[in-house]
C-alpha cells in the first residue's frame, strides 16, 4: 500500500521537479547560445590527444611492495 502511493508521489513529482528546474535552464541556456560541452572540430588542431608524461623510474617499482 505504501509503496504504491510512494510510486505514484514520485511519478508525479519527477515531470514537476523537471518542469520547474531542468527545462527553464535549458531555454536559458539556449537563449543566450551557451555551450557547455563544444562540439565543433578545430581543423588547425593535429590531434585531440593528450600525451602522456612518463616516469622516470623504471616498470619494475611499480610492482614492488603492492600489499
Amino acid at each position: 500500500m505504501i509503496n504504491q502511493i510512494i510510486k505514484r508521489i514520485i511519478s508525479f513529482l519527477i515531470p514537476i521537479l523537471y518542469l520547474i528546474i531542468i527545462f527553464p535552464i535549458s531555454l536559458l541556456l539556449r537563449f543566450i547560445n551557451k555551450k557547455f560541452i563544444p562540439i565543433n572540430f578545430d581543423k588547425n588542431k593535429n590531434s585531440y590527444w593528450l600525451t602522456k608524461h612518463y616516469r622516470k623510474r623504471e616498470e619494475s617499482e611499480d610492482f614492488y611492495k603492492q600489499f
